[in-house]
């Protein structure tokens, strides 16, 4: 009798778990508006899975010998790839990200040292070159080399001790020198700053 029980019950529990499928995936109950939060165990869900995907899938990334993340002038030559595709969802120094820009999850602000700080050098890589799939994340890797990707790294390591001063300064001498290889320091040196 027990056995015919468990059977029935697990019947039960089958056809209820079908039926929430087929409601939820094909009745159009649940709402996937960007401005609608998914309830507390789902949203934990997919940040941990978001989380754990890029841990694992960095793993074995490292940072080219030939490139110092630290390097102030490495990162200031991508202050113009970060303007372009990134400070409209992250912001910058000294500066929101655009008022009409809604997505969710929000981005993370990359001028926040815990923010940045609670990724490796190689899983902001990972990130930077792969996107995160329904967040508005793109990936640059298919239209971005590795060794620009590393430069976008490195400015946003750096990203959350740069000061507004500093960031509208590089504003200033993009506007002026470009993508070109002039010196920001020069630059500053010869407008007196």
């Amino acid at each position: 009798m027990k056995k015919k029980s468990l059977i029935t019950l697990t019947l039960i529990i089958v056809t209820l778990l079908i039926a929430v499928f087929i409601t939820v995936v094909f009745g159009g109950v649940y709402n996937v508006g960007a401005t609608d939060k998914h309830i507390a165990p789902i949203e934990w869900v997919f940040r941990k899975t978001m989380e754990s995907s890029v841990r694992s899938h960095s793993k074995y990334i490292n940072v080219p010998e030939d490139i110092n993340l630290e390097d102030k002038k490495l990162a200031r030559k991508f202050y113009g790839a970060y303007t372009k595709a990134c400070q409209t969802c992250h912001g910058a120094p000294g500066r929101k990200s655009d008022p009409w820009m809604y997505i969710y999850p929000a981005a993370p602000d990359l001028t926040d040292k815990a923010v940045v700080g609670k990724w490796t050098d190689a899983e902001l890589f990972w990130i930077i070159k792969n996107g995160i799939k329904d967040t508005g994340m793109p990936g640059l890797g298919p239209t971005h080399g590795d060794e620009e990707m590393w430069g976008v790294t490195a400015f946003v390591r750096q990203l959350p001790n740069i000061s507004p001063e500093e960031y509208e300064m590089m504003e200033k001498w993009f506007k002026e020198n470009g993508e070109g290889n002039a010196d920001l320091e020069d630059y500053q040196s010869r407008k007196g700053e």
